[in-house]
């Protein structure tokens, strides 16, 4: 199952297998990250740092306007790709801490670049 998460300041896809998060990835920020979040744990979930993200704006979506595809690689990984209306923006696959997000310009500890 993903599920995707929204706070005030932050957006996450986790992939669930048995109710453990076996995957996440940014998705996008609220709220500009300040450029110490990361050195502390209780700013958890982290913002993306700027120099990381795409300058394309966050989306405003509502739970109509996200889905999911399943597909399986050829090594046998089960892929969830999350769709903001009807279109790939992040990617996760068991273990991938991060996975890939469409606004992740360069790769950092919370999204890689979405891979085509």
């Amino acid at each position: 199952m993903v599920v995707v998460e929204e706070t005030a300041k932050v957006a996450y896809a986790y992939l669930l297998r048995n109710q453990e998060i076996v995957a996440d990835v940014w998705l996008w920020n609220r709220e500009v990250a300040p450029d110490d979040e990361w050195q502390d744990p209780a700013n958890l979930p982290f913002r993306n740092m700027p120099v990381f993200m795409s300058e394309e704006p966050a989306p405003v979506v509502s739970e109509a306007d996200l889905g999911c595809s399943w597909s399986t690689s050829e090594d046998g990984r089960v892929i969830a790709t999350l769709e903001v209306d009807g279109q790939p923006f992040a990617r996760l696959w068991p273990g991938a801490k991060p996975g890939e997000s469409r606004l992740a310009r360069a790769a950092s500890r919370v999204a890689l670049p979405l891979s085509s």
